[in-house]
């Protein structure tokens, strides 16, 4: 006698890792983008820094050469955009962190949105 055929039942899929999920990918990309700008207004200002000292000698304290003027005035445009690039690397930084330590509820997500008015961020608490 032989036993009659077992039904095998599919195996349930395991359950979603909350460390796969979109916004954790999300804040991985906002914040490793957000790191990079860090390391790039760093080097801006670093550089700034050298072209603003490389001109000190001739700057006594009556007042620049033409030449030197200029470039010590080159050298603190560069030295703003390195704030901007660093505020803004601190700010997307700060936001991947966020999206990637924030813990999921439900079916909550965080929303990012882009128009041309702007930028919008939405996480839902």
């Amino acid at each position: 006698p032989t036993a009659p055929p077992r039904a095998i039942a599919p195996t349930p899929a395991p359950p979603a890792d909350a460390t796969t999920s979109p916004r954790t990918w999300s804040g991985v990309a906002v914040g490793g983008a957000g790191v990079v700008a860090i390391g790039i207004g760093g080097i801006l200002a670093l550089v700034a820094k050298s072209n603003y000292d490389a001109v000190a000698s001739s700057c006594p304290a009556r007042g620049c050469s033409r030449d030197a003027f200029d470039a010590r005035e080159s050298a603190r445009s560069h030295a703003d955009v390195a704030t901007v690039v660093m505020i803004v690397g601190a700010t997307a930084a700060a936001s991947g962190a966020l999206l990637f330590f924030w813990p999921t509820r439900g079916e909550s997500r965080a929303n990012v949105a882009v128009s041309a008015n702007g930028a919008r961020l939405t996480v839902p608490f």
